[in-house]
């Protein structure tokens, strides 16, 4: 009985446990469930980055079709050619030159030295950057050269910075993993060079072995190599201000920027050793004046440091940028040195930029390395940079232009100016209102294509003066106006025909005033088309006064009123001082154009008797009138500038002006033949005729 019961209770115990153990196909749905649920939460953890975007994942090479015919362009703006810094440039260039994939190679520019190394490295020059007067290159004109490069990778770098054997590898990895990128590298410092020469071919991979067991990982915030595909997306929104390279936050803005508009996946590759820097190179932070540099005056510092103060009060004007963002830290993915077969792993970073402190174990030191605080428990990282802005010169307005509190420092002023640009004691000068401000534009445009740095514009209200200065332009306030102006220009677009006439003779205040600090002028409206540079043929004239006529070609005397002007250069005499101060005082007594005063100053009385086609003169002055067919003007220039706009600006007859309004002459077609400025991306647009795009050796 009692065995019958246990027999029982055994059965029932069986039955109980299968009852409890579920059935095989429920535990594999329930194991797939799971590893589904674990797929996504990873998914979801690895685009943590808000707004970022994220076009692949790292265990893919989606976009390993492009490197077939994978290519580098690489753009850099070296210091010019002169002492130590030729060494530096050439070491780097040679160190770019033995990549492989060889990369075509773009000097950014035309400084002393660059003719030389592009024929011997055969190299390209590409001039059509925009220069700020201070002499450095405008960062936005180099994005946008760049931007134009038909190779799979646009590259800008130092130009002192060596490139290692490893840069073309982390391209390739990039470019295979990614479908729109920007690589940004902080760079290595090294103490001095590997014993081997330059141009030995083992060079590239000795200097990788150097800055492994030597090199110090540079400040995340210097970055020295910006990388991108050509032809994706705009990297960031709306428009760059007008930087001035080198001067600081101009890199760090445009990193920012880039991932805040979230079209490209950002990598910091500085742990990868994508170049390199001796330690004798050049540093933003520790500029030293050029011993060659212009500016002689007291305020020598004022002046070498106003671009660095531009560039900061531009970054933080201008998009979200602020203080200590756009460092290689805040890029959302990092890719270092690993055990994998390439050496290189990508990392997502789940917080960018979050920690200053973060640091690499692939060098023996870096600039970012934690230490004490004065012996307490305290750390810091680096260097934490500060940007003034107590005072800020510029703010933001709601149509985007920037405007100032306060009127800006040297060398925003005259004499400074004067001192900084003038070229053989001369400057080419110029006024205009800020409804004038893209004709400015275009002339200004083509005195840079020409080369012509000494010019000066008076801006004759506060806002083309702010407009001109963040764009890095040499312009002051001219703040004698006329009285009866002041209530009519801050409403330019609707300004009164007695306020326009009262404006056109300011134009000859601005001269008098130049001309009685010493200096020579070459004045020009902004609407003179400039086809070639003409102030070595005016400057060969002995008479104080050089000047356009409208009369007509074959005339043999300059008819009252006739005199054109819009364009003629000074001497800065007293007798021609003297004169343009009766022409300024005739100017304010009559209601006759300025022109008038100018005839009845310097040739009134002499009619058929003055020189046939050269000139008119009386006691006092010698005036000489331009060649009509040099220095067209009035109906010879109406003729001749829709030829000249059909042919193109360098296919003309050999004149060196039109003077004429050739913007409102002309049809819209004509015009757009014969513009210099591109008002979109804000850079000169410059003929490819007579200064092409590159120069090729």
């Amino acid at each position: 009985m009692i065995g019958e019961r246990a027999s029982l209770l055994h059965r029932l115990k069986q039955r109980w446990n299968r009852a409890k153990r579920p059935p095989y196909w429920l535990v594999l749905l329930t194991g797939t469930l799971v590893l589904i649920h674990l797929y996504q939460l990873s998914s979801r953890r690895g685009q943590a980055y808000s707004g970022h975007a994220s076009n692949s994942s790292p265990a893919r090479r989606p976009f390993s079709g492009r490197l077939e015919d994978f290519s580098m362009e690489i753009f850099s703006a070296p210091k010019p050619f002169r002492g130590e810094d030729t060494v530096r440039n050439y070491r780097a260039i040679r160190s770019w030159v033995q990549l492989e994939p060889r990369p075509k190679v773009t000097l950014l520019g035309y400084e002393t030295g660059y003719m030389e190394a592009a024929s011997r490295f055969n190299l390209s020059i590409e001039t059509r950057v925009d220069k700020s007067f201070l002499k450095g290159l405008l960062f936005n004109s180099m994005i946008v050269r760049a931007n134009e490069s038909t190779a799979t990778v646009s590259v800008l770098v130092d130009g002192d910075s060596i490139l290692t054997s490893n840069f073309p590898r982390t391209l390739k990895k990039i470019a295979a993993q990614f479908k729109h990128f920007l690589v940004v590298s902080a760079g290595v410092d090294l103490d001095e060079l590997p014993a081997l020469d330059t141009d030995d071919p083992g060079f590239g991979d000795s200097i990788l072995r150097d800055v492994r067991e030597l090199g110090k990982l540079r400040s995340h915030e210097n970055i020295s190599v910006f990388a991108w595909n050509t032809g994706g997306p705009r990297l960031f929104d709306g428009r760059m201000p007008h930087f001035v390279f080198r001067e600081g936050l101009h890199d760090n803005w445009f990193l920012h920027e880039t991932i805040a508009a979230g079209r490209r996946e950002v990598i910091d590759a500085s742990e990868s050793s994508l170049s390199v820097h001796i330690s004798d190179s050049y540093d933003v932070n520790d500029r030293k004046q050029d011993s060659n540099s212009s500016a002689k005056t007291k305020s020598d510092e004022d002046v070498a440091n106003v671009a660095r103060s531009l560039n900061t009060h531009l970054a933080h004007a201008r998009g979200t940028y602020a203080i200590q963002r756009g460092t290689a830290l805040s890029a959302p993915w990092k890719l270092s040195s690993c055990l994998e077969e390439s050496g290189l792993c990508l990392q997502r970073r789940m917080r960018p930029g979050i920690c200053n402190c973060e640091s690499s174990v692939s060098f023996v030191s870096s600039e970012t390395d934690p230490v004490p605080v004065d012996g307490s428990r305290l750390l810091t990282c680096g260097r934490i940079r500060t940007e003034i802005l107590e005072g800020s010169i510029f703010r933001e307005r709601e149509d985007g232009e920037l405007r100032s509190d306060r009127t800006l420092r040297l060398p925003f002023q005259i004499d400074p100016l004067l001192t900084l640009l003038a070229v053989n004691n001369s400057i080419v000068l110029t006024a205009a209102h800020y409804a004038e401000r893209e004709t400015m534009m275009h002339w200004v445009c083509r005195l840079r294509e020409q080369q012509v740095s000494n010019f000066i514009i008076a801006a004759l209200d506060k806002d083309l003066y702010e407009w001109a200065a963040v764009r890095s332009i040499p312009v002051y306030y001219e703040d004698s106006l006329i009285a009866d102006l002041r209530d009519e220009l801050p409403n330019l677009g609707h300004i009164s025909v007695q306020a326009f006439k009262l404006l056109t003779k300011m134009k000859s205040r601005v001269v008098l005033k130049v001309l009685r600090k010493g200096f020579d002028v070459v004045w020009s409206e902004p609407g003179i088309l400039w086809l070639k540079d003409p102030r070595a043929k005016i400057s060969g004239h002995d008479s104080d006064l050089v000047i356009l006529s409208e009369s007509k070609p074959k005339k043999s005397s300059v008819d009252s009123g006739r005199l054109n002007v819009e364009f003629y250069r000074a001497r800065a005499s007293n007798k021609m001082i003297k004169a343009i101060e009766d022409v300024v005082q005739c100017a304010l007594k009559n209601e006759r154009p300025e022109k008038s005063c100018f005839y009845e100053i310097f040739c009134k009385g002499f009619g058929e008797e003055n020189e046939p086609g050269n000139g008119c003169h009386n006691a006092d002055d010698t005036v000489y009138i331009l060649e009509s067919g040099l220095f067209p003007s009035g109906e010879a220039a109406e003729k001749i500038c829709p030829e000249v706009a059909k042919k193109g600006i360098h296919h003309n007859s050999g004149q060196y002006i039109l003077g004429i309004g050739w913007n409102t002459r002309l049809n819209a077609k004509q015009r757009r033949a014969l513009e210099s400025y591109d008002s979109r991306e804000e850079v000169c647009i410059y003929q490819e005729q007579g200064r092409p795009r590159t120069t090729d050796f």
